[in-house]
């Protein structure tokens, strides 16, 4: 019976882990938008600018 509960409250503390990774990757989540822009007037050859927006 000890045993049983050794192994429920592993499975408890992995499952609260998850839970956590997952809380967290829910409030970092980001809808957004990436872009590239290639002016070789502005910027020069081969230089490129990268931005992103929400």
């Amino acid at each position: 019976m000890e045993k049983n509960r050794s192994e429920t409250r592993a499975q408890l503390a992995e499952l609260n882990k998850e839970e956590k990774i997952i809380d967290y990757r829910e409030q970092n989540a980001k809808a957004s938008y990436v872009y590239v822009i290639s002016n070789i007037g502005a910027f020069g050859e081969g230089v490129y600018k990268i931005g992103m927006r929400s």
